[in-house]
Formats: C-alpha cells, structure tokens, sequence
C-alpha cells in the first residue's frame, strides 16, 4: 500500500496557509526586495552642508537599506561633483560588458585647484634620482598625502560600495573640524566600484530570490546565491590576483590611473564569510622578502586607530588570523612594493540583506556598510595625523630601492629576443604600465648571468634588442617581488607549515605560494649579478605593419606562426571562411626558408577575391603574408603533397557549472575569446549527456571543486 503519511502532511500543510490567506483576503501584497534596515551607516557624521544632496535623497532609499546598483553610484559621484568644487570624478575606463569604471579625487578647494600642480610632486616624491634631499623639505611641507580607497573588487563582496558613497558624502559635504582637516591634509581618491559586471550580476541573483518575507539563513540561495555567482569579472577571473599580471582591462585600466598618482596608502575593501565578524591589517607570516619592517610598524599604527573606532561602537574585529602577506598580486598587496601603506579590510558579508548569526545576534547590511564606512575614515584620520611621515618614508623607500637594487639577488633581468616579439612587447607594457622602466639594448654584449631554470650561473652572450630590466630603480622592490625566480620563506614559516600539516593535515599559507611571470611568458630570461653596461633605450612599442608581399601569385600566400599574432590572423581567416594548409615540415620555396607549422593559404581552394580577405586580416594583425608561384620545394616538400595538412576550423565546447571551477572555465574563456579570437560555446556539465558533442572537434574540461562524475 502507497505511503499517505507525506500526502497527509502536505495536504495540512496547504489547508493551515489556506486559513491564513482567507484571513487576509483584499490586503495588499507585500512587496519582495532587500532587507537590511538597520542604523545609519552613517555614524558619527558631524555637520553637513544641507546644501549637498545626501545619499538617501539621491538613491530613493536609505544608504544601507538595499545594495546600490552601478549606475547609481556613478550618477550620484556625479552628482556630487555638479554641487561642490571639492570632488572631481574622472573617466578610468570600461569593462567588458561596456559599464563605466571611474574614480573621485576628493580634497579642499584650494588643493582642487592646484591639482597638477600637487601630482608634480607627488612624482617627484616618488623619484628620488628626480628630487635632491635638499629640496625635499620644501616639497612635503606643500604637498598632501594621497590615500586611495578602492571599494569591493569582488562583485558578490558588496558592503564597500555602498560605504564608499557615504565616505564620499562625509568629505563634500562634511563642514566639522575633522572633514576640514582631512581635505587640508590629504588627497583622498575613492574607487568606488572596482567590479561593476560581477556586482550586476551577484544582485540580479539576489534580486531573483528576493523575498516579502525575507530569511536570515546564511545558506538559502537568497544569501548564497548560485553558479558563477558574482564574485569574478565578466571572464570571472579574480581580478584580486591580477594586479600585476593584468589580463584584464579592469586592470589595465586601475593600474594605469593609479600610478601616476603613486598613492601613499591604499586600502582595499573586501568580504568575507557572514558568520565572521571583521577583519583589517596587520597580517601574519609569511612577508615577501621584499616587504620593509617599516611598513609592520604603519600597519599597527593605523590598526590602532582602526580598532580604537570600533571599541567606541562595541563592534568585534580582528586582525592577522588568516591573512598572510606572502603573494604580491592581492589589491592591498601590490602597492606595498611601491611604498604604499596597504591595508586590507574583510567584512562578514550578509548579500545585502541580514544574517542570523551563531551566537544569536542578526546583522544587517547597513551596519555591515557602517563597518566598512568607519574602518576608511578612521584611515583618513590616520594618514592625516601622519602626512609628512607618509611622504618622507615613500621617499626613503624608493631610495632605498635604486641603492640597494631592490633587496634583491638580480641587479638586472635580461631577456635575449624571441620571433614571439608580441611575447616581449606585452610584458614591456605591462611592466611599464606600472611604472617600471624596461629598456632595449643597443649593442651585442656579454656579461656573467643565471638563467631562469637554475643552470650554473656563467658568461652569456646577448644580441642587440635584448630586453634588460634594471633592478635599480624606484620600483625596483616591486621588480624583484614578481620577477625573482626563487623567493624562499623564513625558515621559521617553514617549521610551522610543518607542524601544521602533521598535526592538522592543513595548510597556514592562504593561497598563492608561488609566480614565475617571465615563465609564463615563455621567455629566455636571466638574472645578472652586476648591472649590464651596454648602451641601452627606452624600450618602445613598434606595431608592425602587416602586408601581402605580391599580387596575384600563381599558388597562393603563405607565412610562419611565430608569434600570438599569427594565431589571431589564422582565426581572422577561419571566421572568413578561407582554405588553410598547414606544414608537417619545414619549407623552402623560391628561396624562401617557412619553418614547420606554417600557413600555406591556397589560391585554387579560395574565392577569387580571397587576396582582399588576406590583406585585410594582414593589416588587422600586423602579420605579412609572402606571395608564391611556384609549389616545388628546393629540399622540402612540395605545396601540394601529403606533407601539408588541411585545417578545419575549430569548434569548441567549455564545460561550465556544476562542479567547474569558474576561474579556471573563465581564464580558458578569456584566452579563446580575447587572446585568440576563436568562438566557444559554454555548456552546462548538467546537460552533457543530452548535448550534441559530434558538433565540437574540441571539448575543454576546466579544472573542477569536485567530481565531475558527481
């Protein structure tokens, strides 16, 4: 006999809320949406100028109560600027879904005003070979500290951007002693929302699961939320460990509108699980080897002030526990190699709602956004309280750095030159992009040096265009930091590592414990124990001019795959539809020497206006294409035998969902779809065994958090 007993409950279940709507026939219903009223976020505010338009008037609801959207923070920032002369807001750049990223440069109308005028010294400061020390006196008594806060750069990381409106509102519209003295003392540059694509998409989902009534349970997908979630880019990287390797153009973009400020302090707003409480710099063990002592020294300093904000609250905070300051790539990481004091914040996070907690209390998100607010104000009074120290330690820090060759083994990196020039030029530029020099050099030299794979270090030979990267410049702790080929940890870090994993089977390091960035480019890198004296340049961006070498070839065009360039013309040539061959061997035709793997575009396979397709792809990408009449080989082999292969164009399937790892899907998203220009298509690991595969000639399984068999 059926089990009625689950029927029996169900139907009990439905006759009980049946009483309770016919209790409630005729009233309104409840509207769903965000819950997390609480108090003010904006504690402790002082005197305002009732002139400046407050958050709540602006965004419809009370800052705090709802998460704001992207568009509204930059409206208001806007806004802002429109009513008082002590905000600026400037364009950064866009994501790649197209929304805008900006940055507030607040401070007094007098230094607003002389804006160039501070950023010349500003620079100065930061280069010393620039400024005498018998000048520096006079430029730090004139010049205000410059403190960056950058709010939220995870999307589903939200109470930042929200406090980030109201430290904004406090600085223009604030008319009480310690705002004034704040905008006297400091630059203050607010990025307000460093993620805009991941946060849209985090608050679509909570939105689609908002509720009238709504749940305080950590673990309900109106808390939770689901697969890709928000917490990476439109790719879904983590653009938290992208600082320096900057795939993406959200850091391109950041990077490039932050150095040329050279930020003194830079705080970094994050979240973290919501049965947490809050934490902020200091960390623990283990320290880059390039980290100075000084800065464990600021770090107390300003965590002091922060914790002292928090006693008068009553709010629970902690420092050091997990946060470790080893991989240099972090938001609040990065900018220490340049001399900035970085300190990083982690909220418990309530997905813009409220959370019950274990020891029984609720939190809301205005109070996790009054968090967030009160941490970069207590900041603010810190740096102000310590403006010429600020200055003068950057500046003893990027001395040291040109001294001491950056506290590192290299004196200098050097690079022999690659037919991958795309290779070369990227990380010139990504390096510059960050304010270190990179020079090429002019002349055939040789000199004592250790390759990256550790051989025995001995004379080497280097061609002129070598690339060299002097260690003795003013980012030279930054270059050592992620250039290095073997930073080691304390031997004390690796006697409690130990321990812990045969006590515990875990691990104390957090995360990344280990880069190679001239690796990753493939590169034939060196390290120098002396500095190179070869005559040297600049080292500069030449974009090739790509070009078909004839017109009207008896065969066809062919050229070599050498650089990331040929793969995005052979891309360019599939999605127009043009016949390609590719050699098995190395060939020699009319006494043109093509190495294996090269491109061999045949006329007779081909439209007869195929030569306007090439040139076009030809001088989209910079590649030359060589025009040929003859298909006989001199001692390879011939253009129409079997040593050529056709190719087909490529049609790939990413796995996505379910277990995957959306970092590792995006990252093999991104490479396809930026670096290469080749089409995917993204299918749910849910629905793989009712999808078509016999369609794709290339299926990628990402890396996975669980079984995909599961």
């Amino acid at each position: 006999m059926r089990n009625l007993r689950p029927l029996r409950f169900a139907l009990a279940i439905t006759l009980a809320l049946s009483v309770l709507l016919v209790n409630h026939a005729g009233a309104d219903p409840v509207p769903v949406g965000f819950f997390g009223r609480g108090e003010s976020p904006l504690v402790d505010l002082g005197s305002v100028d009732r002139a400046i338009t407050p958050p709540d008037e602006f965004l419809g609801f009370p800052l705090g109560e709802r998460p704001a959207r992207h568009a509204q923070v930059v409206a208001y920032l806007e806004h802002l600027a429109s009513q008082s002369p002590r905000i600026q807001v400037s364009p950064m750049g866009a994501t790649y879904e197209g929304r805008a990223l900006v940055y507030a440069v607040i401070s007094s109308p007098d230094h607003m005003r002389r804006l160039d005028e501070i950023r010349s010294d500003v620079l100065r400061i930061a280069d010393p070979r620039q400024l005498p020390k018998s000048d520096l006196d006079a430029v730090v008594e004139r010049t205000p500290a410059v403190v960056w806060l950058a709010y939220s750069i995870h999307g589903d990381e939200i109470s930042g951007v929200d406090a980030g409106i109201g430290v904004a509102y406090r600085l223009v519209a604030g008319t009480d002693t310690l705002t004034e003295r704040l905008l006297r003392d400091l630059i203050i540059i607010i990025d307000p929302i460093e993620n805009p694509d991941g946060r849209e998409r985090y608050l679509a989902q909570m939105e689609s699961f908002a509720s009238a009534v709504p749940s305080t349970d950590g673990q309900s997908l109106q808390k939770e939320g689901f697969w890709p979630w928000g917490r990476g880019n439109h790719y879904l990287f983590d653009m938290n460990r992208d600082w320096f390797a900057q795939e993406l153009i959200e850091s391109q973009a950041r990077i490039a509108a932050i150095v040329p400020w050279q930020p003194h302090v830079f705080v970094d707003a994050h979240e973290m699980g919501r049965y947490n409480t809050y934490l902020f710099s200091p960390p623990r063990a283990p320290f880059t080897p390039q980290l100075s002592m000084r800065m464990r020294e600021w770090w107390d300093t300003f965590a002091g002030d922060q914790g002292r904000a928090f006693d008068r609250h009553g709010w629970a905070y902690y420092t050091r526990e997990w946060n470790e300051e080893w991989y240099p790539g972090y938001g609040s990481s990065w900018p220490l190699f340049q001399g900035a004091v970085g300190i990083l914040y982690e909220q418990a996070g309530v997905s813009g709602s409220r959370v019950a907690r274990h020891d029984g209390t609720v939190l809301t998100y205005s109070e996790s956004v009054a968090h967030q607010y009160v941490s970069s104000i207590a900041n603010l009074e810190t740096a102000s309280s310590h403006r010429e120290a600020l200055l003068r330690e950057y500046y003893a820090y990027r001395e040291r750095a040109v001294e001491e060759f950056g506290g590192g083994p290299a004196k200098a990196f050097v690079i022999r030159p690659d037919a991958n020039r795309d290779r070369l030029d990227h990380l010139a530029v990504t390096l510059q992009r960050q304010g270190v020099e990179v020079y090429v050099a002019g002349a055939d030299f040789s000199m004592s040096a250790e390759n990256y794979y550790h051989d025995p270090e001995a004379t080497e030979d280097f061609p002129a265009g070598s690339m060299i990267i002097p260690a003795d410049q003013p980012t030279g702790f930054l270059i050592q930091a992620i250039l290095d080929f073997d930073l080691r940890m304390s031997d004390s870090v690796l006697a409690m590592e130990r321990r812990e994993l045969s006590k515990h089977r875990d691990s104390k390091l957090y995360e990344v414990t280990s880069w190679s960035m001239l690796q990753a480019y493939g590169l034939d890198a060196y390290r120098t124990r002396s500095a190179p004296g070869v005559d040297r340049s600049p080292w500069t961006v030449a974009s090739p001019e790509g070009s078909l070498s004839g017109h009207q070839p008896l065969q066809g065009f062919a050229f070599s795959v050498e650089s990331d360039r040929h793969l995005r013309a052979m891309a360019m040539l599939f999605a127009r539809g043009i016949t390609m061959y590719a050699a098995r061997k190395d060939l020699d035709v009319e006494g043109r020497y093509l190495r294996r793997g090269a491109i061999f575009i045949p006329r007779r396979a081909n439209p007869a206006d195929y030569e306007e397709t090439l040139a076009e792809v030809a001088r989209a990408t910079g590649v030359s294409m060589l025009a040929i009449s003859s298909g006989k080989g001199v001692v390879g082999p011939d253009l129409g035998g079997g040593e050529l292969g056709l190719l087909r164009q490529p049609h790939v399937a990413i796995v996505a969902a379910g277990p995957t790892s959306f970092t590792s899907m995006g990252a093999l998203w991104h490479l396809l779809d930026q670096k290469l220009g080749v089409p995917s298509s993204l299918i749910d690991i849910t629905r793989l065994g009712r999808t078509d595969l016999s369609v794709y000639s290339l299926l990628l399984l990402a890396d996975s958090w669980g079984s995909y068999s599961g």
